[in-house]
């Protein structure tokens, strides 16, 4: 990487930093709860057995660039879990189609970005990257090395280049934020809040990614859960 470039990575991730500081989250937090003394397998397994293995749902999406502003959105994720491939649908307020991206364990198949948007990054690779974050790997591995906390239960375990961390909490022992750190530095997060249950399963109603490097803000409200047919 460039000096250049790194400057603008630098810049990106302390202003993000800063507004972070400012803005607060959109959604109820989980209730604190002492949580030191449960049973991390018991934890892990009970979470993992209320996961959809496929998602078909609709949510509003507000995607927040430290440097060019806004974008709303409401968005469509049809994901098969298990089968690691996705296809995901942006659409404006007015109807306009913002962007489209499928996607596999092998990467992206197709994308579209409407033309203004697409001279501003890439934009569908963005979005492809924050449903792996958000939807994929909800559950450490057998593996992973738990730290219990007063209020929490953490597993950390090696992931790509660093570390992934997720986080237990709350009355109903749900996950509640995934951090991945890299060189000892927090990349990205992923905050889940307000969990729904339909049809069973279990669904974070409220989702907020913060990519650190990128210096941008991902908010998901989930606004309909279709028949997934699990």
């Amino acid at each position: 990487m460039n000096l250049k470039c790194a400057t603008v990575r630098l810049l990106a991730c302390v202003a993000l930093l800063v507004l972070e500081g400012c803005a607060s989250v959109p959604f109820q937090e989980h209730m604190s709860v002492p949580f030191g003394h449960k049973d991390p397998v018991e934890v892990r397994t009970a979470y993992s057995a209320g996961l959809p293995e496929n998602v078909n749902l609709l949510s509003s999406l507000v995607f927040r660039y430290t440097f060019i502003g806004k974008v709303s959105a409401l968005g469509t994720v049809q994901a098969d879990i298990s089968g690691r491939r996705f296809s995901a649908v942006g659409m404006s307020p007015l109807g306009v189609k913002l962007f489209s991206v499928e996607a596999d364990s092998g990467g992206i198949r197709d994308r579209f970005v409407f033309g203004p948007l697409a001279d501003k990054g890439d934009l569908a690779g963005a979005v492809a990257g924050d449903i792996w974050r958000i939807y994929y790997d909800l559950v450490p591995s057998n593996g992973a090395r738990v730290r219990k906390k007063q209020r929490s239960i953490e597993f950390i375990e090696r992931f790509g280049d660093g570390f992934l961390v997720h986080v237990f909490a709350g009355p109903e022992g749900n996950l509640v934020m995934k951090k991945f750190y890299s060189h000892g530095v927090l990349r990205w997060k992923v905050g889940y809040y307000e969990y729904i249950r339909e049809g069973g399963r279990l669904y974070p109603g409220g989702i907020v990614l913060t990519d650190y490097m990128s210096g941008y803000e991902l908010t998901a409200r989930t606004k309909k859960i279709y028949d997934t047919k699990d």
